[in-house]
């Protein structure tokens, strides 16, 4: 009797991932008209009968844990789109015999992604992680751990070079803040002064996206001051000293590198009604900002697209661990960030957009 032909051969012979296979003869988006015709006419030619059921029994649950910080207050705004980015991709594996592990944590000293990441290690038996880069050097230790143990994980929106990840999906956050300096240049001109609020500048994406803006002003001739308002540990007290800046100076623009810095730079601008004077840009895309938005207190938000990043951060693990550890071709996948628009906001809430941006 003939061997029978497998999701894995006809992966082979099309040249693409095991996950492409699947979700080409599923039916689901997430590979191209070409790639999925060709996907097709293999498997008919070799008379392919889906076996999944069969597959997964014999694979076993693949247990991937995700540690991500938990949706509570201002953590809504930016992490709902990186957890629901997981849970899509992995919803469209189900086939597969996939288990999410859920690993929220809320950032405070007695709930901190170091103190998850070591639970994972000490409770759990996972086959490999997706988690965040927003970490400071106790959760650098953490993740380089996981790479002692060969447990093998991603990271989405921000990377860890020596945290011993095998792969990160961010933005080009240095290139954010240059379109940042390019539109506020545009807009105001090279002598009028700017307000950022930067942020925490031990962050990598907050202070690549300041770099970013103050490399494009110097490389432009131009002359803006640049006031920047770091974020401390107190909301109400950040909130404050945007409006008492807001108060005590003048300013042609301001942006937020952040989502939370958004909304605390809208509402002082509301507060102090400086939003008539002044072009502000936001960070993101939820809710809230789209309010703001369509009021005119920003007159434009940048969309860095965190959903993107953690369902191709999802997929790229799964498919390593289907594919017997098939790495991607680059250990550091780019997003697309988007400039956005009060007539196109709209727009950000079709996911099949969000993949393809």
């Amino acid at each position: 009797m003939s061997k029978r032909f497998t999701i894995k051969d006809i992966a082979a012979e099309a040249g693409v991932s095991i996950g492409s296979v699947h979700c080409a003869l599923s039916g689901k988006p997430g590979v191209s008209a070409e790639t999925r015709d060709r996907i097709e006419r293999i498997a008919r030619e070799h008379n392919y009968k889906p076996n999944t059921v069969a597959s997964s029994l014999k694979r076993g649950t693949l247990k991937i844990a995700a540690a991500i910080p938990g949706l509570e207050g201002e953590n809504t705004y930016f992490f709902s789109d990186v957890w629901q980015g997981v849970k899509d991709y992995l919803a469209e594996m189900r086939d597969f015999n996939i288990e999410l592990i859920p690993v929220p944590f809320s950032g405070s000293k007695c709930d901190t992604q170091d103190q998850r990441l070591h639970e994972i290690l000490e409770q759990t038996d996972i086959d490999g992680l997706v988690s965040v880069g927003y970490t400071p050097a106790d959760g650098l230790v953490s993740l380089q751990e996981y790479r002692k143990r060969s447990i093998p994980f991603v990271i989405a929106s921000s990377d860890i070079p020596d945290s011993g990840r095998f792969c990160c999906v961010r933005p080009n956050y240095f290139i954010v803040g240059r379109m940042l300096a390019e539109l506020i240049l545009q807009r105001i001109g090279s002598v009028q002064p700017v307000l950022i609020c930067a942020g925490n500048p031990t962050l990598v994406p907050h202070y690549e996206i300041v770099d970013g803006f103050e490399s494009y002003l110097r490389s432009a001739g131009a002359e803006n001051p640049v006031y920047k308002l770091y974020s401390e540990s107190d909301n109400t007290a950040d909130a404050d000293r945007v409006r008492q800046v807001l108060s005590d100076r003048y300013f042609a623009a301001s942006f937020a590198v952040t989502s939370r810095d958004s909304i605390r730079l809208a509402q002082a601008l509301l507060d102090t009604n400086r939003w008539k004077h002044m072009f502000s840009i936001g960070m993101d895309v939820f809710k809230e900002n789209k309010c703001f938005l369509q009021r005119g207190v920003f007159s434009h938000l940048i969309q860095n697209n965190p959903y993107k990043c953690s369902f191709l951060a999802t997929k790229i693990l799964v498919q390593y661990l289907l594919d017997n550890d098939k790495r991607p071709a680059r250990d550091v996948i780019e997003v697309n960030s988007e400039l956005v628009f009060k007539s196109d906001v709209d727009m950000f809430n079709s996911v099949n957009y969000r993949l393809q941006m």
